[in-house]
């Protein structure tokens, strides 16, 4: 149901695999507004992923600098 219609979707069972593949039964009709949010939705989605791996690339980046002056510090108190 979308929107309070049924007007496509699913057969009324889940789609089978079909070597490591769905296979759909109908298509989805969308509005210019359902279009538009979806859109949207997946924008978001991107720029979150991005800066998560922006984030994660800088975490790991300080990590190996914490470790190289950790492992210089332990060097000069040896």
């Amino acid at each position: 149901m979308v929107g309070g219609r049924r007007d496509a979707g699913w057969h009324k069972e889940p789609p089978s695999v079909v070597e490591g593949s769905a296979v759909m039964a109908d298509q989805v009709t969308l509005t210019e507004a359902e279009v538009r949010a979806f859109s949207s939705l997946l924008t978001r989605v991107s720029d979150r992923l991005g800066t998560y791996e922006e984030q994660t690339h800088q975490d790991k980046r300080y990590a190996e600098e914490l470790k190289e002056a950790a492992n210089d510090l332990v060097s000069r108190l040896g």
